[in-house]
């Protein structure tokens, strides 16, 4: 299965969790966040190190790359938010 398939089901439990169907939205949230951060962790620790391949965007931009800097700015800005209330 492409993993392309498993962050849009990552995307979709963010974007569920964010509306007011679900009680417990953070454990959703984060159902969400972490095997997608975990898969971008792991594209871009092996784009730099050799062992994967990652499509790339048309600039030449590995999208683990891209993926990575999203997701884990995902889970910061919940992190702070979590802390902020």
């Amino acid at each position: 299965m492409p993993a392309c398939y498993i962050i849009l089901a990552c995307f979709t439990l963010i974007i569920v969790s964010s509306l007011n169907i679900v009680k417990d939205k953070n454990i959703l949230y984060w159902l969400g966040a972490v095997p997608a951060l975990a898969i971008a962790s792991y594209g871009s620790l092996g784009v730099l190190f050799g062992f994967a391949a990652c499509p790339r965007t048309s600039s030449g931009i590995p999208m683990c790359f891209l993926s990575f800097g999203f997701f884990g700015s995902l889970a910061l800005l919940k992190i702070f938010l979590v802390r902020l209330k």
